[in-house]
């Protein structure tokens, strides 16, 4: 038997970009770290596209059949409840059913408790979401590791984009992937993150600032179009709506703060990315967010103006810690092929 064949085949159920999102960058990353990995054959079923996806390439049907008929582990990463359905199905067919829980928020807790019984391991990439519910029947088949795995390689900015960076003193940027409102407003916080800026553009005058706006499917353009254009007449400062794709991490390279100003919000890819990257990062407090995060309160545009203000003084200092989840990952995998108990690197945990 070649090596190829020897290696463990774990089909990941999710989706991969287009469009860019939090699970989306997730799986794709995942998949690019391990390329060459002699250990594992992953593949990404996309359920919404209906094909399977390798690191590098899409598989045929006939392909995707036989991984599918053929695999020993599947991880689910879906927030629909149709991953209640796929757990129940991969186990009836005998596969080790993995789960990773993204969302914050559980909308059937009965579905959820139905979800934990069926898989033989639930990962969540934060351990204070559903601990303390108790409607959620957490048990010793949930461990905690957060879902943030570095680039494993950086697309430059576009030229366009880094001369007007280059033009501005104090850069601030944040991105969403979706115009979806929740409570009364954007759930990324367009809204908040706009009215802070105009108000600490205003406290700080001659600031020379750019907030730039990034949302790659182009759904936010309505709820901030109108305030853009009202703020835009100030020659000293300017916000930027860019609706395009782009390598954001590249972006936070070239920011002097990132913001995330969710109203809810599961394990910020874009959060970690900041304190990777050693930038500043300030959050609302939603939840609770990685060591190093500078969190404002809640959907209080005056208070994260403070904290932009902050920054811009000097008041407030990057935190350069974090670590990269991927091997974490990979050990959930590698504990089902021993004999032995479940075993964990160091920084992860098991929740009881």
């Amino acid at each position: 038997m070649n090596k190829k064949n020897r290696k463990l085949k774990v089909l990941l159920i999710g989706a991969m970009p287009p469009p860019v999102g939090g699970i989306t960058v997730h799986l794709s990353r995942f998949m690019q770290k391990n390329i060459q990995n002699e250990n594992y054959d992953l593949r990404v079923l996309d359920i919404r596209k209906l094909k399977l996806f390798t690191a590098e390439s899409k598989c045929t049907f006939w392909q995707m059949l036989a991984f599918i008929l053929t695999c020993r582990i599947v991880h689910i990463h879906l927030c629909s409840n149709i991953k209640v359905v796929l757990a129940a199905m991969t186990k009836l067919a005998g596969k080790i059913t993995v789960y990773t829980h993204h969302d914050s928020r559980v909308s059937s807790f009965l579905l959820f408790n139905i979800l934990l019984w069926l898989c033989d391991k639930v990962i969540l990439v934060n351990e204070h979401d559903l601990a303390g519910k108790e409607r959620v029947k957490l048990n010793g088949k949930c461990v905690y590791i957060p879902a943030f795995i570095s680039p494993s390689n950086e697309i430059s900015l576009p030229d366009d984009l880094k001369i007007k960076i280059s033009q501005y003193k104090f850069v601030v940027s944040t991105n969403c992937f979706s115009g979806e409102t929740y409570n009364g407003g954007h759930i990324y916080g367009y809204d908040i993150i706009v009215d802070a800026f105009k108000l600490f553009t205003n406290r700080m005058t001659c600031v020379k600032s750019l907030l730039i706006l990034v949302d790659p499917n182009s759904s936010a353009g309505k709820i901030v179009s109108e305030k853009i254009n009202d703020f835009n007449g100030n020659d000293k400062n300017e916000i930027i709506y860019y609706a395009h794709s782009l390598d954001f991490s590249s972006l936070i390279k070239s920011s002097s703060v990132v913001v995330r100003a969710t109203r809810t919000d599961g394990d910020a890819l874009t959060v970690r990315e900041a304190l990777y990257c050693g930038v500043p990062v300030v959050a609302s407090n939603c939840r609770c967010r990685p060591e190093g995060t500078v969190l404002f309160d809640g959907v209080s545009y005056t208070d994260l103006a403070e904290k932009l203000e902050m920054v811009y003084k000097g008041d407030i200092n990057a935190y350069s810690q974090m670590a990269d989840f991927n091997d974490q990952i990979l050990s959930v995998y590698k504990a089902f092929t021993e004999e032995t108990h479940f075993k964990l690197v160091p920084s992860a945990k098991i929740i009881i």
